[in-house]
């Protein structure tokens, strides 16, 4: 299975991918180089998810703002997998967060959701503890890729 990860927050992405390919999973950087246009980013982004012929596609997007309230949504394409992987992260990360928090959405109107021809999903949020979700989603993202007869 081929999971690609793409963050707004190179580091946090960088951290995940090391983490789990030392595990032996193949976990792929989907995260590029900012570019002066985000469209043309955007539609990078979803020419190399779909070049690389992934299985599932995650996108992490942290909000660029000092509110101390802590809100995730997940949005998820409308695939049978893209849900399901949607809702099973949604109930992982409900156990350790609260649901209170929580978010889940039919993501319709994101470019990337609609275009990339492989189940998607994206996150969505503000966190004050970014480390403390980055492993929750090591785990979570683990756990998907041992799962068995999935595709």
């Amino acid at each position: 299975m081929k999971i690609g990860l793409d963050s707004n927050n190179r580091e946090f992405a960088k951290s995940i991918v090391k983490k789990i390919r030392e595990e032996n999973f193949f976990l792929i950087d989907m995260s590029i180089d900012k570019h002066k246009n985000e469209g043309y980013e955007i539609y990078k982004k979803t020419m190399l998810a779909n070049a690389t012929r992934l299985d599932l596609f995650i996108g992490i997007y942290f909000k660029n703002n000092t509110e101390k309230k802590e809100e995730l949504s997940i949005f998820y394409d409308d695939t049978f997998l893209g849900e399901y992987f949607s809702n099973y992260i949604y109930d992982s990360l409900g156990l350790e967060y609260g649901k209170e928090i929580l978010s889940l959405k039919k993501g319709e109107s994101f470019y990337l959701l609609k275009n990339i021809k492989t189940p998607s999903l994206i996150i969505k949020g503000n966190l004050i503890e970014k480390v403390r979700f980055q492993e929750s989603l090591k785990r979570v993202i683990k756990n998907i890729f041992e799962m068995e007869n999935w595709n």
